[in-house]
C-alpha cells in the first residue's frame, strides 16, 4: 500500500536534511546530549562557527531544531521527534554491527 502524498512528502523532507553529513552528526549529538549550545556543537563537530550556523539555520528553517536563548549563550534542542525516531534508529542499525555514528563524548 502506497503512503499517502503527506507522509511521503515528510520522509523525504527529513531524509533530505539528514543527507548531509554535519547536519545528521548534529542531529546525533543532539540527541546523545539533549541540547548543547552552538559553541558546544562547534568543537564536537571540528566546524568553524560560520559554517555550524548554516546548518543550524536550514535545520530551525525545516522547523527540526528549537533553541533556547541564555545570556549570550543559544542552545540547541531537537523539535521534530520524526527526525528523533530516525536518527535514533539509524544508529540502532549500525549499533546492531557494533558500530554508532557518533559517541556519547
Amino acid at each position: 500500500m502506497p503512503f499517502p502524498c503527506a507522509v511521503r512528502n515528510e520522509a523525504l523532507r527529513l531524509l533530505r536534511l539528514l543527507g548531509n553529513e554535519h547536519r545528521l552528526m548534529i542531529g546525533c549529538l543532539l540527541i546523545f546530549h539533549g541540547e548543547l549550545s552552538a559553541g558546544q556543537l562547534a568543537k564536537k563537530l571540528n566546524l568553524r562557527q560560520s559554517a555550524l550556523s548554516q546548518h543550524l539555520s536550514r535545520m530551525r528553517h525545516d522547523d527540526v531544531l528549537t533553541f533556547r536563548r541564555d545570556a549570550r549563550m543559544i542552545y540547541y534542542r531537537i523539535k521534530c521527534q520524526n527526525m528523533a525516531k530516525l536518527i535514533y534508529n539509524i544508529n540502532i542499525m549500525y549499533l546492531s554491527e557494533g558500530r554508532l555514528i557518533v559517541s556519547h563524548k
